[in-house]
């Protein structure tokens, strides 16, 4: 939405917040929203005006001067809070426990590392894995399902893990 001030040079029959027209000469915010749709296959685009008393003479009101567009806008901060929406939920999690789930973390992107590194090394080499090479994949794989286990108290199983 672009907003600016400007002087008014039609009256305007009503202000978008108090509906009271806005005068000749008089300053007045201006507002310029563009929206557009999809529905129906074709898109769609309009443009909404909107335009408020700058400061209503004091006069009409009484002992203060109202900024509509600011109350309006204050209107509808208190009506729509704003929510964080950046970045991913922490966890509600002690320090400690942190502490200790970063560490099962780290133990598992090892764990994953050293069998991704064994398991290049065969496809490499086009041959059959040595006993010894086998039992230690294995070892690794249950290293990596304990480490399920683990995790679970400390905030669950990260979805990428299953």
């Amino acid at each position: 939405m672009d907003i600016w001030l400007t002087t008014c040079r039609k009256t305007v029959p009503k202000c978008h917040y108090c509906k009271e027209p806005i005068r000749l000469g008089e300053v007045m915010v201006v507002g310029k929203l563009w929206r557009s749709s999809k529905e129906g296959g074709d898109a769609r685009r309009w443009v909404i005006h909107f335009r408020w008393h700058a400061q209503k003479a004091p006069e009409v009101l009484g002992l203060y001067p109202v900024n509509c567009w600011m109350q309006e806008g204050l209107e509808y901060l208190k009506a729509h809070p704003y929510e964080e929406t950046r970045g991913r939920k922490q966890l509600p999690l002690a320090k400690e426990q942190k502490e200790a789930r970063l560490k099962i973390l780290r133990q598992r992107a090892r764990l994953v590392q050293k069998l991704k590194t064994l398991m290049e090394a065969y496809d490499q080499e086009e041959a059959h894995l040595s006993q010894e090479d086998l039992n230690y994949m294995i070892r690794v794989g249950s290293q990596i399902e304990e480490l399920k286990e683990r995790i679970e108290p400390l905030g669950g199983v990260p979805p990428s893990w299953e």
